[in-house]
């Protein structure tokens, strides 16, 4: 954020940080950088500004001078979502303000506008999205090519239900996962007793794999142990909530099935490692284009994955799994701190695809399906490392963080 000083009236600058922050938090700014942001952003007004920012809600605290009353201002019932175009866009919006190219009442404007902005990439593209992060998945997770082909259509069946639940509003999303992982259990059962060498748990996180709220559980974690106490445990929570669901639905889906039919119990054996690292760029297309990443930043956040997850699987390799998450994280947020310094743009656009590319919600996912099944050794170790890898990604965060100082973004 600029030093430089905008000279807005207090109650106009105030008004446009309320919807500022209201529009970020809806694009998927985390909560630390949100309240980060918008205070500085305050500051280069010239005036005081507190931000208290929560998945539910932001608390917002103005002073136009230390010696003035505070004024407060609190937004609940926020929508969330992750959209880094219009999350770029806001960014670029801030800069022309700050820069002094667009004043207040003209950004207010644009703000509405950029809310009403299409998607960069239309239906088809998301609906490759969901087929090509199903595919990425399963063959990343060394899926045999049975696997694969069925994670596919089932993954475009995922993202059908989405677009019919999107109509129903809050009820949809409240029953979207349970109702999308109960079908693809029954899908995936049954396509088993065709395809005896499927293996389900696989084929069926592979299909509801944009769906995992491995992201939310992994923010809620780092947030925790950054200090955000609040914003992390209704993360934390929320995700995990989300996350029995989508277990709930898949189990009783496959239970159905298997109280009907007998089912083998042997898999399909996995491609070539040449063909799994094929599936590592898939995967990363995919992520990239259900976050609604713009086409002018779309190499850049595809970069931003392969390297994270290259850097992972090195680290994994020559020392363990966790050494190998945290190392991904750091380059992953060097990388990104140095491209944001060099042009500007959100962090965010890059961070938010190449964490996920880290995220284990597949893990969790698999623990409280052992769990589900009675193996309690079993399931406890899976959610541990879970909650590891989301752990050990806070600490790449602040590592990251500290080799190379962070600008002050969205």
């Amino acid at each position: 954020m600029s030093d430089q000083k905008v000279k807005v009236p207090f109650n106009r600058a105030c008004d446009f940080v309320i919807q500022l922050g209201e529009a970020a938090h809806g694009y998927g700014s985390s909560s630390a950088r949100l309240e980060a942001f918008l205070s500085s952003l305050m500051a280069s007004f010239g005036y005081l500004g507190t931000v208290l920012s929560t998945p539910n809600g932001i608390v917002f605290g103005f002073q136009e001078s230390e010696s003035q009353p505070q004024r407060f201002h609190l937004i609940t019932s926020l929508t969330t979502g992750l959209d880094l175009n219009k999350l770029a866009l806001v960014g670029d919006l801030v800069t022309d303000v700050i820069n002094g190219e667009t004043n207040i009442e003209e950004a207010v404007l644009k703000l509405r506008e950029i809310k009403k902005t299409s998607a960069p990439w239309g239906k088809m593209a998301s609906a490759i999205s969901f087929m090509a992060t199903g595919a990425g998945i399963a063959g990343v997770l060394m899926g045999s090519w049975y696997d694969i082909a069925v994670a596919v259509p089932l993954s475009f069946l995922v993202y059908i239900m989405v677009i019919i639940s999107s109509g129903f509003k809050t009820t949809g999303a409240d029953w979207l996962p349970l109702i999308a992982s109960f079908i693809i259990g029954i899908l995936t059962a049954f396509t088993k007793v065709v395809i005896p060498e499927l293996n389900i748990v696989l084929v069926g996180v592979s299909a509801i794999a944009i769906l995992l709220p491995g992201f939310t559980i992994s923010t809620g974690a780092m947030e925790l142990v950054g200090g955000n106490v609040v914003s992390g445990i209704i993360n934390l929570v929320s995700g995990l909530v989300y996350l029995l669901k989508l277990v709930i639905g898949g189990w009783v889906g496959a239970k159905l099935v298997i109280s009907l039919l007998s089912l083998s119990a042997q898999t399909g054996t996995a491609p070539d490692i040449a063909w799994q690292w094929l599936f590592v760029p898939v995967f990363a297309i995919g992520l990239c284009l259900s976050l609604q990443t713009s086409t002018r930043d779309f190499p850049w956040a595809l970069a931003a994955c392969l390297i994270a997850y290259l850097g992972s699987f090195l680290g994994s390799k020559v020392f363990e799994s966790s050494v190998g998450t945290l190392l991904g994280t750091v380059i992953l947020v060097v990388f990104s701190n140095k491209w944001t310094t060099k042009t500007g743009r959100p962090t965010s656009i890059l961070l938010v695809p190449g964490i996920l590319m880290l995220v284990s919600g597949f893990a969790g996912f698999q623990g409280f399906l052992s769990l589900a099944e009675g193996q309690i050794q079993q399931g406890e170790n899976q959610i541990q490392h879970m909650f590891l890898v989301a752990i050990t990604i806070g600490a790449g965060l602040v590592v990251g963080n500290t080799v190379s100082r962070p600008k002050v973004t969205l």
